[in-house]
């Protein structure tokens, strides 16, 4: 099961490939310990841009999907 959130976040912490190494909720820092999966879509409903998705796991083990396209970072899913 998961829920959808598509809520803005603050801008994550990066690696040296731009990838979220951290990233904040609610207040709370999360840990990613591991990228379990990285993919891109096409927004073509909106001008045509690109969206980065990255599904993390944290060091608390909750599995997270976050993305970020032209206007910032967003929390899109959260797992059970």
């Amino acid at each position: 099961m998961s829920r959808i959130v598509d809520k803005p976040i603050p801008p994550p912490k990066l690696d040296e490939q731009g990838r979220p190494v951290s990233f904040t909720w609610n207040g709370q820092v999360y840990r990613v310990v591991e990228i379990l999966d990285e993919w891109d879509e096409w927004v073509w409903w909106d001008g045509s841009y690109q969206r980065t998705y990255y599904r993390v796991l944290t060091e608390d083990l909750g599995t997270w999907d976050l993305w970020r396209d032209r206007d910032g970072w967003w929390l899109h899913r959260i797992w059970d």
